[in-house]
C-alpha cells in the first residue's frame, strides 16, 4: 500500500523497561480502513507496544511514524487530535455522569466545534457504546463492564483518525463484545484506522482484517487471519492444542481441546 493509506509505520522498535526488554525489533505497517489485532499470551508486549504507538512511551530504539510524520515531533493537542486511546483502566476521580465522562473526549476539539456537532458526536458515542440510558448515572456508580463502555464512548466522543483499544472487551458480556467490534468495523469502513488489543482469538479472527501475533516482546506473524492464525502457530505461541473450526458464516473460531 502506499504512504497515504498508511496511519502508523514502526521501525525496528526496542522498548527496555529496567533490565527488561518489553519489545524488540518490532516493524509494522498499520493502514487506515482496517482493525489491526494485536494478540499474544500475557506479558507478550501488546499493551506496551500500543503505548508505543499512542506516544505515551518513547522506545528505546527504532522509529514510530503518525501520519507519515515522527511520532515524536506531535505536540500533546496535536496528538489529542489524530489518535484516541482507550486503556485498561477506566477510573474518574470526581463524581461525574456518564454524559460528562462522555463529552470529554470533546475537549481536543475546544474553539474548533460548535455545540452541535459535540453534541452529534456525542450522542452517536453514547449510542456505540449502549450507554444512552446511562447517560445521568454517576461513574464511580457503574459496574466495572458499564465503566468500560462509558470509557469506549468517550474515545469515540474524540472523533480522530486513529483509534487505540486496549482490551476493550475484557470485561463485557457476550453482547456488548460484539457491539464492541460492530463499531469497531463502522469506524474501519468510515476510513479510521483502528488498532485493538484482544484475547480471544475467535473474536480477533472474526473482526480483523490483519492480525498481528506477539510473543515474548517481538512480531512472530502479521497478515489476514485465515493465512496467519493455525493450530501449530497458536500450540507454538500459546502452548495449548487447538481446534481451528469455522462457523457457518465461514468465520474461524479457536477453541481449546478438551479431554
Amino acid at each position: 500500500m502506499s504512504d497515504n493509506t498508511m496511519a502508523y509505520q514502526l521501525h525496528d522498535v526496542d522498548c527496555v523497561r529496567g533490565a527488561t526488554t518489553v519489545l524488540e525489533g518490532v516493524s509494522l505497517d498499520v493502514n487506515r480502513g482496517e482493525i489491526l489485532a494485536l494478540v499474544g499470551p500475557n506479558g507478550a508486549g501488546k499493551s506496551t507496544l500500543l503505548a508505543v504507538m499512542a506516544g505515551d512511551i518513547v522506545p528505546s530504539r527504532g522509529r514510530v511514524m503518525l501520519q507519515g510524520k515522527d511520532i515524536a515531533t506531535f505536540s500533546p493537542r496535536e496528538l489529542a487530535r489524530l489518535r484516541s486511546v482507550l486503556l485498561q483502566s477506566n477510573q474518574v476521580s470526581f463524581s461525574f455522569s456518564v454524559r460528562d465522562v462522555v463529552l470529554m473526549g470533546r475537549s481536543p476539539w475546544a474553539a474548533t466545534s460548535d455545540d452541535e456537532t459535540d453534541e452529534r458526536v456525542v450522542r452517536q458515542a453514547m449510542a456505540d457504546a449502549d450507554v444512552e440510558h446511562l447517560a445521568n448515572r454517576s461513574f464511580q456508580a457503574l459496574s466495572g463492564g458499564e465503566r468500560a463502555r462509558a470509557s469506549l464512548a468517550r474515545v469515540f466522543a474524540q472523533d480522530t483518525e486513529v483509534v487505540l483499544l486496549d482490551e476493550p472487551t475484557a470485561s463485557l458480556d457476550l453482547r456488548h463484545q460484539e457491539d464492541v467490534m460492530v463499531a469497531a468495523r463502522r469506524l474501519a469502513d468510515e476510513g479510521k484506522a483502528v488498532v485493538v488489543v484482544l484475547h480471544d482469538l475467535s473474536l480477533a479472527a472474526a473482526w480483523a482484517d490483519q492480525i498481528a501475533i506477539l510473543a515474548g516482546g517481538r512480531l512472530v506473524e502479521v497478515g489476514v487471519p485465515t493465512e496467519t492464525i493455525n493450530a501449530d502457530l497458536v500450540k507454538r505461541v500459546y502452548g495449548i492444542d487447538v481446534h481451528v473450526l469455522s462457523d457457518p458464516s465461514g468465520r474461524m473460531v479457536i477453541i481449546p481441546q478438551r479431554p
